[in-house]
């Protein structure tokens, strides 16, 4: 979203509900576990056409030096194909978010997996998923008050989830049949562990930091080659739509 910022689109974040980035390296349990940075060097990582992790991936090689040619992208047509490309050994691993597809694929195919984060490895990590909107569209009362109701009934929900884990897996699964109440479980128990950043902790949900958005236009500029990173970092973000705790009924 900051690169579109600065690229001219006219969007910003009112809300951040993953605050560290969920990056990973998902590879299966049998084949080399990276350690360090220089043994990804050479490695096949499948990807998706304009694979939304490509930024990240390219600032987390550039701390190092490195660039994207340095290692071998296997291009495939979606998803579930980088997924097989993994399993059948005909990539190395893929990129994804470490409490979703490596969970997921285990328990779905019985192959065991591994992953590493990003941040694991050399510390990058960047803002995540955020509820973003037009800034014509927030202009208009009416839309202000709509996207704070809209804002506070995501608090409550995300709030309950966190409260009562087992019974938002089974909800899940209510709508999500492909997945099991496990692999849902899974899911949820990580997103928790980076809905915050240090910086925000015990802020409003969704409430993000201002040093942690000038951490992550910094490393964009720095290592993945964003133009005209200088723009004031109160463009990419409001926190003023955000209702404060607490968001569900006393009992």
């Amino acid at each position: 979203m900051i690169q579109r910022v600065v690229g001219g689109m006219p969007i910003k974040a009112v809300a951040v509900m993953l605050q560290q980035s969920p990056m990973a390296f998902i590879y299966r349990a049998d084949a080399a576990k990276p350690t360090k940075v220089s043994e990804v060097k050479g490695s096949r990582i499948a990807i998706t056409q304009g694979d939304a992790s490509l930024a990240i991936f390219t600032a987390f090689l550039g701390k190092e030096g490195m660039k994207l040619e340095d290692v071998q992208f296997v291009m495939t047509a979606n998803p579930q194909a980088k997924e097989q490309a993994v399993l059948n050994k005909q990539a190395d691993a893929l990129l994804g978010y470490f409490m979703d597809q490596g969970p997921r694929m285990q328990l779905q195919t019985g192959v065991k997996m591994g992953w590493t984060r990003l941040t694991d490895l050399n510390g990058t990590t960047a803002l995540s998923s955020a509820v973003v909107v037009n800034n014509e569209w927030i202009k208009d009362a009416k839309n202000q008050d709509l996207l704070r109701r809209f804002l506070r009934a995501s608090q409550r929900g995300w709030q309950y989830t966190a409260d009562n884990r087992v019974e938002a897996a089974k909800i899940f699964i209510k709508y999500a049949p492909a997945f099991t109440e496990e692999i849902a479980k899974l899911e949820i128990d990580g997103t928790m562990t980076i809905m915050q950043s240090p910086r925000t902790k015990g802020k409003a949900l969704g409430f993000s930091d201002e040093a942690d958005w000038k951490e992550s236009q910094d490393l964009l500029a720095n290592f993945a080659g964003m133009k005209d990173p200088k723009a004031d970092v109160k463009v990419f973000f409001t926190n003023e739509f955000l209702s404060d705790a607490p968001y569900l009924p006393k009992k």
